[in-house]
């Protein structure tokens, strides 16, 4: 059910914590994999998934565009699970005004196997591309402290129960990628291509011979 609002903390909620989690909400428009946040006595859907698990997640409703979210000085993006893949959704949040990512993953599914580690990897450049810190919580580890230049400050493996406790530094200012988006991909592609002809036609020039008559 959707509990948004103010009413009683829910249990697996920890009394004066701020927490912020992802769960399933059933609503109008259907079931949505959401994020929610706990603040205040108040629990609010921060934002529905959007892209959407092929197959997997066919019975979920789509989520809609949802602003960064005011907390404590900051303003959250959250990014569910498969949607760090996509850097375009990183890059809306920040261009939006996000201060901070939030990750929420689960990757039980995977085992111990790659999954879970590239997936840390896909969150790492997700920091770094648009340079906001990112906070990386996977349900079976590994779980991270991302700084905004993308070096993980602190990390728990995968597989232990606990909590990281890691001051993670202001956004780094808007980079490249946040201003020109995929444009970063082909310009390198094209600067590089035109670096390789030059480079092929100064190899083919015949070289002048010192000497005279």
């Amino acid at each position: 059910r959707d509990r948004t609002g103010p009413g009683r903390r829910p249990a697996l909620v920890p009394a004066g914590n701020d927490v912020l989690f992802g769960a399933p909400t059933r609503r109008d428009g259907g079931l949505f994999n959401s994020a929610l946040l706990w603040h205040a006595g108040a629990l609010r859907i921060v934002r529905d998934k959007i892209r959407l698990v092929p197959v997997t997640e066919d019975g979920l409703a789509r989520g809609a565009r949802a602003d960064p979210v005011p907390w404590r000085g900051d303003r959250i993006a959250a990014l569910i699970c498969w949607e760090a893949v996509f850097p375009g959704e990183a890059r809306r949040a920040a261009r939006a005004g996000a201060t901070l990512l939030a990750v929420l993953a689960n990757d039980a599914y995977a085992g111990d196997g790659p999954v879970p580690r590239l997936h840390l990897r896909m969150a790492r450049l997700r920091a770094a591309e648009v340079g906001l810190p990112v906070a990386f919580a996977q349900a079976t580890g590994p779980s991270a402290a991302i700084g905004p230049d993308g070096h993980v400050l602190a990390r728990m493996e995968a597989g232990r129960a606990g909590s990281l406790d890691a001051e993670l530094p202001r956004a780094s200012g808007a980079t490249l990628y946040r201003r020109t988006g995929d444009l970063v991909g082909p310009g390198a592609t094209l600067a590089s291509l035109i670096a390789v002809v030059r480079r092929a036609r100064r190899s083919g020039e015949p070289r002048s011979r010192g000497g005279g008559a």
